[in-house]
């Protein structure tokens, strides 16, 4: 786990409770975290409320896919599951795991189509965008 918050506490209680010590870290605030994102097979994160993940177009850009919660804009990163997958239950995100961490082919086609679909994020793209909205309004 990158970052800490006010779930920190029981985070490291769940890894006691099941005695996962071995096989999770708790790295708290990382300066750069982008190194250790890079080495990751996927992002993760449940959150129940959260806007644009910003984290996830980060890790798309490193080529890392991720999951998540239906929360602001994974859908539209996901690109109908190619970048990332949207879950709903713990379970699906166990299946998930299994799905784009754990089967490395899936991991690669996965991190090929984060690289590919984050460059419809970009900055020119975006003034491209809102540049052709502007003309089909004036028609120009």
């Amino acid at each position: 786990f990158i970052g800490q918050g006010e779930k920190q506490e029981e985070i490291q209680e769940k890894i006691k409770e099941y005695e996962l010590g071995s096989q999770v870290s708790l790295l708290g605030y990382q300066m750069n975290p982008y190194p250790l994102m890079k080495q990751s097979r996927a992002i993760c994160m449940m959150s129940k409320n959260e806007g644009f993940p910003t984290v996830f177009a980060e890790g798309m850009s490193l080529g890392v896919p991720f999951i998540s919660t239906p929360v602001g804009g994974v859908k539209e990163l996901s690109d109908g599951g190619k970048c990332g997958r949207v879950v709903n239950s713990v379970e699906e995100c166990a299946k998930a795991i299994e799905e784009c961490v754990l089967n490395e082919e899936e991991n690669r086609k996965m991190a090929e189509e984060c690289l590919r679909h984050i460059r419809n994020f970009s900055l020119d793209e975006q003034i491209r965008q809102v540049e052709a909205l502007i003309d089909e309004v004036t028609g120009d």
